[in-house]
């Protein structure tokens, strides 16, 4: 649920004009934490329904989230760099 009502808002603020090329990308970029937050802590937390029992391998989830991020950070740093020009 949580993958399809941020795509929505993607989709809602590109079409409203909230977010142009860049803000796409950005949102894009993101998508990919919320898919991977929605996969990793409904599917292996260790707790409710969907628990299937190992926890294994958390590092690889959070060496993503990393990667995520220097990826925004990035992304951020190169848009400053255009605009400056």
């Amino acid at each position: 649920m949580l993958i399809v009502i941020w795509t929505l808002v993607i989709l809602h603020a590109r079409l409203g004009g909230f977010i142009k090329e860049w803000g796409l990308h950005f949102a894009s970029a993101f998508t990919a934490c919320v898919v991977v937050f929605s996969w990793w802590h409904v599917n292996f937390l260790g707790v409710g329904l969907h628990n299937y029992g190992f926890t294994a391998g958390k590092e690889v989830v959070w060496a993503f989230y990393l990667a995520m991020a220097c990826v925004i950070a990035f992304g951020t740093t190169a848009k400053a760099l255009e605009n400056r020009r």
